[in-house]
Protein backbone atom coordinates (compact mmCIF):
# COMPACT_ATOMS: atom_id res chain seq x y z
CA UNK A 1 0.00 0.00 0.00
CA UNK A 2 0.95 3.25 -0.88
CA UNK A 3 -0.12 6.54 1.07
CA UNK A 4 -0.88 9.71 -0.31
CA UNK A 5 -1.62 13.31 1.20
CA UNK A 6 -2.26 16.43 -0.39
CA UNK A 7 -4.18 19.71 -0.20
CA UNK A 8 -6.65 20.31 -3.22
CA UNK A 9 -8.92 22.57 -4.67
CA UNK A 10 -12.68 21.96 -4.80
CA UNK A 11 -15.36 23.35 -7.23
CA UNK A 12 -18.51 24.42 -7.35
CA UNK A 13 -19.69 20.80 -7.08
CA UNK A 14 -17.65 20.28 -4.13
CA UNK A 15 -15.50 17.67 -6.65
CA UNK A 16 -11.60 18.07 -5.94
CA UNK A 17 -9.86 19.03 -9.20
CA UNK A 18 -7.27 18.00 -11.45
CA UNK A 19 -3.76 18.08 -9.45
CA UNK A 20 -0.38 16.80 -9.03
CA UNK A 21 -1.39 13.80 -7.31
CA UNK A 22 -3.65 12.78 -9.88
CA UNK A 23 -1.20 11.91 -12.60
CA UNK A 24 0.14 9.88 -9.55
CA UNK A 25 -2.53 8.02 -8.84
CA UNK A 26 -3.49 6.99 -12.31
CA UNK A 27 0.43 6.05 -12.36
CA UNK A 28 -0.40 3.71 -9.89
CA UNK A 29 -3.35 1.83 -11.37
CA UNK A 30 -1.55 1.58 -14.24
CA UNK A 31 1.16 -0.51 -12.20
CA UNK A 32 -1.28 -2.30 -10.05
CA UNK A 33 -0.60 -0.51 -7.10
CA UNK A 34 -2.77 -0.01 -3.95
CA UNK A 35 -2.92 3.01 -2.87
CA UNK A 36 -4.83 5.88 -0.32
CA UNK A 37 -5.21 9.23 -1.64
CA UNK A 38 -6.19 11.93 0.97
CA UNK A 39 -7.16 15.04 -0.05
CA UNK A 40 -7.83 17.74 2.04
CA UNK A 41 -9.89 20.98 0.82
CA UNK A 42 -7.29 23.64 0.63
CA UNK A 43 -9.81 26.13 1.96
CA UNK A 44 -11.60 24.04 4.52
CA UNK A 45 -15.00 24.43 2.48
CA UNK A 46 -15.45 21.41 2.51
CA UNK A 47 -14.48 17.54 4.19
CA UNK A 48 -11.96 15.45 3.16
CA UNK A 49 -11.72 13.01 0.37
CA UNK A 50 -10.30 9.73 0.44
CA UNK A 51 -9.81 7.79 -2.15
CA UNK A 52 -8.35 3.88 -1.61
CA UNK A 53 -7.95 1.54 -4.50
CA UNK A 54 -7.15 -2.00 -3.91
CA UNK A 55 -5.54 -3.90 -6.31
CA UNK A 56 -6.49 -7.19 -5.38
CA UNK A 57 -9.67 -6.19 -5.65
CA UNK A 58 -9.92 -3.99 -8.71
CA UNK A 59 -11.80 -1.46 -6.82
CA UNK A 60 -11.81 2.23 -6.25
CA UNK A 61 -13.20 3.50 -2.63
CA UNK A 62 -14.14 6.94 -2.26
CA UNK A 63 -15.40 8.46 1.07
CA UNK A 64 -15.60 11.58 2.77
CA UNK A 65 -14.13 12.35 6.62
CA UNK A 66 -13.71 15.64 9.03
CA UNK A 67 -15.65 18.38 9.56
CA UNK A 68 -15.87 21.22 6.96
CA UNK A 69 -15.91 24.77 7.81
CA UNK A 70 -13.28 24.55 10.85
CA UNK A 71 -10.48 27.39 11.97
CA UNK A 72 -7.69 27.49 10.21
CA UNK A 73 -6.11 25.88 13.28
CA UNK A 74 -8.15 23.10 14.29
CA UNK A 75 -8.57 22.20 10.27
CA UNK A 76 -4.59 21.88 10.53
CA UNK A 77 -5.18 19.36 13.67
CA UNK A 78 -7.52 17.98 12.07
CA UNK A 79 -5.82 17.47 8.46
CA UNK A 80 -3.02 15.81 10.52
CA UNK A 81 -5.14 13.45 12.51
CA UNK A 82 -6.70 12.13 9.57
CA UNK A 83 -3.31 11.78 7.77
CA UNK A 84 -1.75 9.48 10.86
CA UNK A 85 -5.30 7.46 10.73
CA UNK A 86 -4.58 6.32 8.09
CA UNK A 87 -1.12 5.77 8.15
CA UNK A 88 -1.94 3.51 11.33
CA UNK A 89 -5.15 1.98 10.27
CA UNK A 90 -3.14 0.63 6.94
CA UNK A 91 -0.42 -2.54 7.46
CA UNK A 92 2.64 -2.46 6.00
CA UNK A 93 2.72 0.81 4.19
CA UNK A 94 5.97 0.65 1.94
CA UNK A 95 5.85 4.52 0.76
CA UNK A 96 4.16 7.84 2.31
CA UNK A 97 4.19 10.32 0.02
CA UNK A 98 3.34 13.83 1.02
CA UNK A 99 2.16 16.70 -0.94
CA UNK A 100 2.88 20.07 0.14
CA UNK A 101 5.05 20.91 4.02
CA UNK A 102 2.45 20.12 5.92
CA UNK A 103 1.61 16.66 4.64
CA UNK A 104 5.34 15.94 4.17
CA UNK A 105 5.62 16.55 7.87
CA UNK A 106 3.26 13.71 8.58
CA UNK A 107 5.12 11.51 6.30
CA UNK A 108 8.49 11.93 8.33
CA UNK A 109 6.50 11.67 11.61
CA UNK A 110 5.13 8.60 10.63
CA UNK A 111 8.54 7.50 9.20
CA UNK A 112 9.92 7.95 12.77
CA UNK A 113 7.02 5.88 14.71
CA UNK A 114 7.54 3.13 12.23
CA UNK A 115 4.92 3.18 10.97
CA UNK A 116 5.63 3.43 6.84
CA UNK A 117 8.91 2.25 5.20
CA UNK A 118 9.84 5.11 3.14
CA UNK A 119 8.71 8.66 2.69
CA UNK A 120 9.10 11.34 -0.05
CA UNK A 121 8.10 15.13 0.11
CA UNK A 122 6.59 15.68 -2.99
CA UNK A 123 6.81 19.94 -3.52
CA UNK A 124 3.99 20.79 -5.42
CA UNK A 125 4.62 24.94 -5.27
CA UNK A 126 7.27 26.76 -3.06
CA UNK A 127 7.53 30.42 -2.19
CA UNK A 128 10.02 32.84 -0.76
CA UNK A 129 6.97 34.56 0.81
CA UNK A 130 4.19 32.39 0.98
CA UNK A 131 2.26 34.04 3.47
CA UNK A 132 2.08 37.94 4.25
CA UNK A 133 1.83 37.34 8.02
CA UNK A 134 5.77 36.60 9.03
CA UNK A 135 5.01 34.51 11.66
CA UNK A 136 3.08 31.72 9.60
CA UNK A 137 5.24 32.61 6.86
CA UNK A 138 8.34 31.17 9.13
CA UNK A 139 6.12 28.53 10.08
CA UNK A 140 5.87 27.83 6.67
CA UNK A 141 9.05 27.76 5.57
CA UNK A 142 10.74 25.83 8.92
CA UNK A 143 8.02 22.98 7.69
CA UNK A 144 9.37 23.18 4.34
CA UNK A 145 12.72 22.64 5.52
CA UNK A 146 12.22 20.41 8.23
CA UNK A 147 10.41 17.95 5.66
CA UNK A 148 13.19 18.25 3.19
CA UNK A 149 15.63 17.48 5.61
CA UNK A 150 14.13 14.86 6.78
CA UNK A 151 12.36 12.69 3.18
CA UNK A 152 14.11 9.70 1.81
CA UNK A 153 13.49 11.52 -1.67
CA UNK A 154 12.72 14.89 -2.49
CA UNK A 155 10.42 15.73 -5.35
CA UNK A 156 10.14 18.76 -7.21
CA UNK A 157 7.42 20.16 -9.55
CA UNK A 158 10.17 22.85 -11.41
CA UNK A 159 13.84 23.41 -11.92
CA UNK A 160 13.58 26.75 -10.02
CA UNK A 161 12.46 24.03 -7.04
CA UNK A 162 15.28 21.93 -7.58
CA UNK A 163 17.57 25.28 -7.39
CA UNK A 164 16.10 26.34 -4.14
CA UNK A 165 16.69 22.73 -2.32
CA UNK A 166 19.72 22.33 -4.03
CA UNK A 167 20.93 26.25 -1.58
CA UNK A 168 19.02 24.55 0.99
CA UNK A 169 21.62 21.84 1.58
CA UNK A 170 19.72 19.25 0.49
CA UNK A 171 21.46 16.21 -0.76
CA UNK A 172 21.82 16.51 -4.58
CA UNK A 173 21.25 12.36 -4.31
CA UNK A 174 17.72 12.39 -3.07
CA UNK A 175 16.38 15.90 -5.42
CA UNK A 176 14.21 14.67 -8.14
CA UNK A 177 12.34 17.09 -10.85
CA UNK A 178 9.04 15.38 -11.26
CA UNK A 179 7.16 18.05 -13.65
CA UNK A 180 3.57 18.36 -13.90
CA UNK A 181 3.64 16.66 -17.03
CA UNK A 182 0.34 13.80 -17.82
CA UNK A 183 1.88 10.30 -19.09
CA UNK A 184 2.59 10.94 -23.05
CA UNK A 185 1.45 7.74 -23.84
CA UNK A 186 -1.74 8.58 -22.94
CA UNK A 187 -1.88 12.13 -24.51
CA UNK A 188 -3.69 12.18 -28.08
CA UNK A 189 -1.47 14.22 -30.73
CA UNK A 190 -3.32 14.70 -33.67
CA UNK A 191 -2.01 15.27 -37.56
CA UNK A 192 -2.13 18.71 -38.32
CA UNK A 193 -5.19 18.22 -40.96
CA UNK A 194 -7.59 17.70 -37.84
CA UNK A 195 -6.81 20.77 -35.80
CA UNK A 196 -8.02 23.91 -35.48
CA UNK A 197 -5.17 26.26 -37.25
CA UNK A 198 -5.74 29.49 -35.93
CA UNK A 199 -7.31 28.19 -32.46
CA UNK A 200 -5.51 30.10 -29.33
CA UNK A 201 -5.97 27.77 -26.07
CA UNK A 202 -5.97 28.51 -22.30
CA UNK A 203 -6.59 26.30 -19.40
CA UNK A 204 -6.81 28.73 -16.23
CA UNK A 205 -9.09 29.84 -13.36
CA UNK A 206 -9.89 33.11 -14.28
CA UNK A 207 -8.38 35.42 -11.79
CA UNK A 208 -5.76 38.39 -12.32
CA UNK A 209 -3.63 35.69 -12.18
CA UNK A 210 -3.10 35.82 -15.75
CA UNK A 211 -3.36 38.76 -17.86
CA UNK A 212 -6.58 38.03 -19.88
CA UNK A 213 -7.05 41.74 -20.74
CA UNK A 214 -3.53 41.26 -23.30
CA UNK A 215 -4.45 38.18 -24.74
CA UNK A 216 -8.02 39.23 -25.96
CA UNK A 217 -6.98 42.67 -27.21
CA UNK A 218 -4.03 41.03 -29.12
CA UNK A 219 -7.59 38.31 -30.54
CA UNK A 220 -9.01 42.01 -31.72
CA UNK A 221 -5.83 42.95 -33.61
CA UNK A 222 -5.31 39.60 -35.03
CA UNK A 223 -8.79 39.05 -36.31
CA UNK A 224 -7.63 41.65 -39.50
CA UNK A 225 -5.32 39.23 -40.62
CA UNK A 226 -6.29 35.73 -39.39
CA UNK A 227 -10.29 35.69 -39.99
CA UNK A 228 -10.94 32.31 -38.21
CA UNK A 229 -9.10 32.98 -34.74
CA UNK A 230 -10.24 32.14 -32.00
CA UNK A 231 -9.11 32.61 -28.16
CA UNK A 232 -11.02 29.29 -25.97
CA UNK A 233 -10.61 29.69 -22.21
CA UNK A 234 -10.78 26.55 -20.44
CA UNK A 235 -11.88 27.56 -16.70
CA UNK A 236 -14.53 29.51 -14.36
CA UNK A 237 -13.52 32.38 -11.54
CA UNK A 238 -14.64 35.44 -10.31
CA UNK A 239 -12.68 37.28 -13.45
CA UNK A 240 -15.33 35.94 -16.03
CA UNK A 241 -17.94 39.13 -15.43
CA UNK A 242 -15.04 41.49 -15.92
CA UNK A 243 -13.48 39.76 -18.99
CA UNK A 244 -17.05 39.58 -20.52
CA UNK A 245 -17.64 43.13 -20.39
CA UNK A 246 -14.05 44.01 -22.57
CA UNK A 247 -15.44 40.96 -25.15
CA UNK A 248 -18.07 43.34 -25.75
CA UNK A 249 -16.63 46.25 -25.85
CA UNK A 250 -14.56 44.91 -28.34
CA UNK A 251 -17.16 43.28 -30.21
CA UNK A 252 -15.10 39.91 -29.87
CA UNK A 253 -18.11 37.68 -28.76
CA UNK A 254 -17.66 35.11 -31.80
CA UNK A 255 -13.18 35.25 -31.24
CA UNK A 256 -13.41 34.89 -27.16
CA UNK A 257 -14.62 31.77 -26.43
CA UNK A 258 -15.79 30.79 -22.81
CA UNK A 259 -16.22 27.24 -22.24
CA UNK A 260 -16.32 27.01 -18.41
CA UNK A 261 -14.67 23.94 -16.69
CA UNK A 262 -14.41 20.54 -17.93
CA UNK A 263 -13.56 17.09 -17.17
CA UNK A 264 -10.18 16.41 -17.63
CA UNK A 265 -10.88 14.12 -20.48
CA UNK A 266 -12.15 16.89 -22.24
CA UNK A 267 -9.86 19.36 -21.56
CA UNK A 268 -7.46 17.41 -22.71
CA UNK A 269 -9.26 16.65 -25.93
CA UNK A 270 -9.90 20.37 -26.88
CA UNK A 271 -6.47 20.97 -26.53
CA UNK A 272 -5.40 18.30 -29.36
CA UNK A 273 -7.38 20.16 -31.71
CA UNK A 274 -6.28 23.98 -31.14
CA UNK A 275 -2.92 24.84 -32.39
CA UNK A 276 -1.24 27.22 -29.76
CA UNK A 277 -1.51 26.88 -26.00
CA UNK A 278 -0.93 30.29 -24.04
CA UNK A 279 -0.15 31.55 -20.79
CA UNK A 280 0.68 35.29 -19.75
CA UNK A 281 1.28 35.06 -15.79
CA UNK A 282 1.04 38.63 -13.97
CA UNK A 283 2.95 38.94 -10.11
CA UNK A 284 -0.63 38.46 -8.44
CA UNK A 285 0.98 35.04 -6.43
CA UNK A 286 4.28 35.69 -5.02
CA UNK A 287 4.69 31.14 -5.93
CA UNK A 288 4.15 31.39 -9.40
CA UNK A 289 7.91 32.15 -10.05
CA UNK A 290 8.50 28.69 -8.61
CA UNK A 291 5.74 27.16 -9.96
CA UNK A 292 5.42 24.44 -12.63
CA UNK A 293 2.60 24.97 -15.36
CA UNK A 294 0.66 22.39 -15.66
CA UNK A 295 -1.63 23.53 -18.11
CA UNK A 296 2.14 24.59 -20.14
CA UNK A 297 3.11 20.46 -19.95
CA UNK A 298 -0.16 19.86 -21.33
CA UNK A 299 -0.22 22.00 -24.16
CA UNK A 300 3.02 20.50 -25.48
CA UNK A 301 1.80 16.62 -24.51
CA UNK A 302 -0.96 17.49 -26.88
CA UNK A 303 1.70 19.04 -29.43
CA UNK A 304 0.96 23.01 -28.87
CA UNK A 305 3.48 25.08 -29.42
CA UNK A 306 3.29 27.68 -26.03
CA UNK A 307 3.36 31.45 -25.97
CA UNK A 308 4.25 32.59 -22.21
CA UNK A 309 5.90 34.68 -20.36
CA UNK A 310 9.19 33.80 -17.99
CA UNK A 311 7.24 34.76 -14.80
CA UNK A 312 6.62 30.59 -13.84
CA UNK A 313 9.67 28.31 -13.92
CA UNK A 314 8.37 26.09 -17.22
CA UNK A 315 9.37 28.74 -19.40
CA UNK A 316 12.98 27.93 -18.86
CA UNK A 317 12.07 24.52 -20.29
CA UNK A 318 10.32 26.03 -23.13
CA UNK A 319 13.16 28.58 -24.02
CA UNK A 320 15.79 26.22 -23.30
CA UNK A 321 14.11 23.52 -25.99
CA UNK A 322 12.91 26.45 -28.28
CA UNK A 323 9.27 24.72 -27.56
CA UNK A 324 7.58 27.94 -27.87
CA UNK A 325 8.32 31.71 -27.81
CA UNK A 326 8.92 32.96 -24.25
CA UNK A 327 8.11 36.50 -23.47
CA UNK A 328 9.88 39.04 -21.10
CA UNK A 329 8.31 40.50 -18.15
CA UNK A 330 4.49 41.61 -18.45
CA UNK A 331 4.36 39.54 -21.82
CA UNK A 332 4.67 42.34 -24.41
CA UNK A 333 4.53 41.20 -27.84
CA UNK A 334 2.03 38.09 -27.22
CA UNK A 335 0.78 39.38 -30.49
CA UNK A 336 3.59 39.52 -32.48
CA UNK A 337 4.18 36.20 -31.15
CA UNK A 338 1.25 34.60 -32.28
CA UNK A 339 1.86 36.28 -35.59
CA UNK A 340 5.17 35.04 -36.28
CA UNK A 341 4.17 31.15 -35.68
CA UNK A 342 0.71 31.53 -37.38
CA UNK A 343 2.14 32.96 -40.46
CA UNK A 344 4.95 30.55 -41.13
CA UNK A 345 4.04 26.45 -41.84
CA UNK A 346 6.89 25.70 -41.27
CA UNK A 347 8.31 28.05 -38.28
CA UNK A 348 4.85 26.02 -36.56
CA UNK A 349 5.93 22.68 -37.26
CA UNK A 350 9.16 23.50 -35.45
CA UNK A 351 7.82 24.22 -32.42
CA UNK A 352 5.47 21.83 -32.45
CA UNK A 353 7.58 19.02 -32.91
CA UNK A 354 10.05 20.60 -29.74
CA UNK A 355 7.05 20.72 -27.43
CA UNK A 356 6.04 17.21 -28.45
CA UNK A 357 10.06 16.17 -27.72
CA UNK A 358 10.12 18.20 -24.46
CA UNK A 359 6.62 16.49 -23.23
CA UNK A 360 7.89 12.99 -23.82
CA UNK A 361 11.71 13.73 -22.00
CA UNK A 362 9.45 14.76 -18.59
CA UNK A 363 6.94 12.09 -19.53
CA UNK A 364 5.74 11.23 -15.69
CA UNK A 365 6.12 7.26 -16.05
CA UNK A 366 9.44 7.63 -17.11
CA UNK A 367 10.14 10.17 -14.08
CA UNK A 368 8.40 8.16 -11.80
CA UNK A 369 9.71 5.25 -12.78
CA UNK A 370 13.44 6.40 -12.38
CA UNK A 371 12.67 7.85 -8.91
CA UNK A 372 10.92 4.85 -7.23
CA UNK A 373 14.08 2.96 -8.65
CA UNK A 374 16.71 5.02 -6.06
CA UNK A 375 14.56 4.68 -3.26
CA UNK A 376 16.00 2.45 -0.68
Amino acid sequence: MILISTHAVFDESDQPRHGTGTELTTYLQSNKQSYCYIKHALSGESKTEVEIYKNNQKKLIIKRVGISGLPLLLRVIQDQVINFYYAIKFKNIKLYIGIDPLNAFSAVISKKLNLVKSNIFYTADYAHERFVNKVMNNIYHALDLFAAKNSDQVWNVSSRIVQAREKQGIDSKIIFLIPNTPEFRKTRRLPLSKINKHDLVIVSNLTRAIDYPLMIKAVSLLEKKYKDIKLKIIGSGEYQPELEKLVSKLKLEDKIIFLGRKPHKEVLDILSKSAIGVAIYTKDKPWTHFGDSMKVREYMACGLPVIMNDIASTADDVNRYKAGIVLKGKGKGFEKAVDEIFSSKQVYQQYRKNAVELAKKYDFTKSVDYAFAKIA
